[in-house]
């Protein structure tokens, strides 16, 4: 029987993952609150499955679905999806839906900032992999079209904001990294514990052979590593650590396993700025 789903969202994540959907033979009811218009080829795709695009009042279209995918763009708490959690329609962010169809390797990074840079950088180095790598999440396409031809041998780096964060139900990486946490997005989240909360989700379905990057420097991040299932692997400009990933003598530095490693100086860089250390250390 084919799967029925509502995409709530007509951005780049709504139609990539309404695209990757329909691919896999769900039935697709790309759903938008304005009106709006898509690409010829993505509409022609969803009617072929017997879906299409629906703009204005969507609650009718509940009434068809198994599923709701959220854009990022749509918060989890509205009347759409509370509607849906009422009549018991399981409501997930487009990253999880794009999780749940890869069978390959995933490095997620998250903070307030620095996360472009950050999850850049580690798609270089993921490059010198003998393996299929991408870059994907909130850089570029939609999480789900960049999954959709990578193997379980390949590795993603995935940018992930806490808007694609909220609604990940068993998002798992291998590796979670949280770069670090200021104030923001509260016209949405509303306090900074509901917004640490979204961040928190990177980590909270891994187990104890995954690893979780955390910024000892942030007090609050720091505490977080109380809470990880996994093990935590730090990173400071600040502290020289007994386990992790630290500056010495403004030498990048690696304590783990017993093992000490000097990576480079920081005057070998080609970012500047202490933030930009952060990124590195990260990374």
């Amino acid at each position: 029987m084919t799967k029925t789903v509502l995409v709530y969202g007509s951005g780049i994540s709504g139609c990539g993952a309404a695209d990757a959907l329909a691919k896999q033979g769900c039935r697709v009811l790309l759903y938008s609150d304005k009106e709006t218009k898509i690409d010829n080829a993505l509409l022609e795709l969803l009617k072929k499955q017997g879906g299409g695009l629906y703009c204005g009042n969507g609650e009718t279209l509940l009434q068809e679905v198994e599923q709701v995918v959220l854009s990022p763009g749509i918060p989890l708490a509205n009347h759409l999806t509370d509607m849906a959690v009422q009549m018991g329609i399981e409501v997930i962010s487009e990253v999880e839906a794009a999780y749940r169809s890869y069978h390959g390797h995933i490095i997620g990074i998250t903070g307030t900032n620095g996360k472009t840079t950050t999850t850049t950088l580690v798609g270089e180095m993921l490059k010198t992999l003998p393996v299929p790598t991408a870059v994907g999440g909130n850089i570029g396409q939609a999480l789900s079209k960049e999954v959709e031809n990578l193997g379980a041998d390949a590795w993603l780096a995935a940018e992930l904001s806490s808007f694609q964060l909220e609604g990940v139900r068993e998002f798992r990486p291998d590796v979670a990294v949280i770069l670090n946490l200021t104030p923001d997005h509260l016209d949405r989240h509303h306090t900074m514990e509901a917004y640490g909360a979204a961040k928190c989700n990177i980590f909270k379905k891994q187990r104890e052979n995954d690893i979780v990057i955390l910024n000892y420097d942030d007090p609050i991040i720091r505490s977080w590593g109380e809470l990880a299932p996994s093990r935590v692997c730090w990173f400071s400009r600040r502290e020289q650590l007994n386990r992790g990933v630290y500056l010495n003598g403004g030498n990048f530095t690696i304590a783990w396993d017993r093992q000490l490693y000097t990576v480079c100086h920081k005057k070998d860089l080609r970012v500047f700025g202490g933030h930009n250390e952060e990124n590195v250390l990260a990374a």
